[in-house]
């Protein structure tokens, strides 16, 4: 593995300041899946930066549907 990384993706806060930098795809939507604003910003392997987004927010989508919730969480409260 390289010493340097790569962001592949940005996780917000609600008030729109950064809450974290994914190097890795599938971390991205581990954030994604708990409901978390996530955005691609660098193709990831095979992922381009056109999946991951369709992927992120399909992942968010369906924890909005599942918990009948609108909007993203704020991943401070999800430490707590």
């Amino acid at each position: 593995m390289s010493s340097q990384h790569k962001v592949v993706a940005v996780v917000y806060n609600p008030d729109g300041t950064v809450y974290d930098e994914c190097w890795t795809w599938e971390t991205a939507q581990t954030f994604a899946a708990n409901n978390n604003k996530v955005v691609a910003v660098a193709d990831d392997g095979h992922m381009t930066v056109t999946d991951q987004q369709r992927l992120y927010d399909w992942e968010a989508g369906l924890y909005q549907d599942c918990f009948s919730v609108k909007g993203y969480s704020d991943p401070r409260e999800e430490s707590e």
